[in-house]
């Protein structure tokens, strides 16, 4: 049998920028501020590696239920907002920067159209955009590499500190994961003009990621990055039921209840003697997309 040669990962990623590049967007959030600092316009792209069986956003892994569009159109619709964010009274400060909003690309996996994220990465850095990245980091690093330039803040979801646990809630083992972030941390020191940093967000799911074990490991990797912004504590809850339901005609955590302020508040004390950044919504809801 004749051996196929597969080209090198940096060829597959080499194709020059174009504006025209085509992508699937499942829908636009224009105004939030879950998602990252300040006021943020989140771009859901279509598609994800994973199956995690609390996907609120489920319905971004169906192509029918996404939009084909342009780099140049997309940066269009986003900037349409910029007065916006520039305007936005209530900025996130930290220590380091204060930032009034910006544009925040989730998903689905943000990373799962490469090329077409680093081409609408690298056209709104033209406009001077703080830009935050929602990723479960399961991509190669090729692909981190070639959007590293183009990313504020990192927004990495631990989703179990478990191996075994990991592939439970979504389907794969978390090596890569881990891999990936340490490689990343790793991909920040070596720019020294970069100011990128990264912020683990992990979902308090009752009975499931709620352990003290897993909740100090989770506090443990976060406190050995060296670009590390916070930690957030997301309170799982149950508003993405009736797109499996629709989807599939059942939810797989249906009983499982949602977190309570209460939760959030004993997964930051664990977390306390850790002396890390914290943050912790006291509400998640389901909030309305439109493209």
């Amino acid at each position: 049998m004749k051996k196929c040669n597969m080209p090198p990962l940096t060829s597959l990623y080499s194709s020059p920028y174009s504006a025209e590049r085509m992508g699937y967007v499942h829908s636009l959030e224009s105004l939030g501020t879950l998602d990252g600092p300040g006021l943020r316009t989140v771009v859901f792209l279509e598609g994800c590696p994973l199956k995690c069986i609390f996907c609120h956003n489920i319905d971004c892994g169906v192509q029918k239920e996404s939009h084909k569009i342009s780099v140049q159109n997309l940066v269009k619709k986003v900037l349409r907002n910029k007065p916006y964010w520039d305007s936005y009274e209530k900025p996130y400060c930290d220590k380091k920067v204060c930032i009034k909003g910006g544009v925040t690309i989730s998903g689905g996996e943000s990373t799962f159209q490469p090329l077409f994220l680093r081409d609408f990465l690298q056209d709104l850095k033209k406009s001077n955009v703080h830009i935050a990245l929602d990723s479960c980091l399961i991509t190669e690093k090729e692909v981190l590499k070639m959007i590293a330039p183009f990313v504020d803040l990192w927004m990495v979801s631990i989703k179990h500190t478990d191996p075994d646990q990991h592939k439970f809630l979504t389907g794969v083992n978390n090596i890569l994961v881990h891999k990936n972030l340490k490689f990343l941390d790793a991909l920040l020191s070596k720019n020294t003009n970069n100011s990128s940093r990264i912020r683990i967000r992990f979902l308090i799911i009752p009975g499931l990621t709620d352990s003290e074990e897993n909740i100090k490991k989770t506090g443990e990797i976060a406190k050995n990055l060296k670009h590390l912004e916070s930690l957030e504590l997301l309170p799982y809850g149950s508003h993405g039921k009736y797109k499996w339901e629709k989807m599939f005609g059942k939810y797989p955590l249906d009983g499982v209840p949602d977190a309570s302020p209460t939760d959030i508040q004993r997964a930051s004390e664990l977390l306390k003697p850790l002396e890390i950044p914290i943050l912790f919504p006291l509400e998640y809801h389901h909030r309305p997309s439109t493209m």
